[in-house]
């Protein structure tokens, strides 16, 4: 069998095209401006409301704005049953509530 040429993931993240999505980008992201993406995205305000309500309380780190990649990691630091709340807002919830196929919201 031929070996395939192992290329890091850093290298290959720079040879994309600028046009192509680059899912990683969330990461480099402030967290009130991924939910203002989500409100813009879906055209649903709820996403604000949860971002107000559930969010904004953990938003500091060094009295900044957190980047998205900060908060998920800030969530390992709360109890377990805080951190599932907050990961779950962050990261599932606004996929879980996107449309389906079918063109109809999903309610979770």
């Amino acid at each position: 069998m031929e070996m395939v040429q192992k290329i890091p993931i850093n290298e290959r993240l720079q040879n994309i095209e600028s046009n192509i999505p680059n899912f990683l980008k969330v990461f480099e992201i402030f967290i009130d401006d991924y939910f203002e993406g989500l409100v813009q995205m879906t055209g649903n305000p709820y996403f604000k409301k949860v971002y107000e309500k559930e969010i904004k309380k953990y938003n500091f780190v060094q009295n900044m704005d957190a980047l998205f990649v900060e908060m998920v990691h800030f969530a390992e630091s709360l109890f377990m049953a805080e951190e599932n709340k907050l990961l779950y807002k962050i990261l599932v919830q606004p996929f879980a509530m996107m449309e389906d196929d079918t063109g109809e919201e999903k309610k979770i």
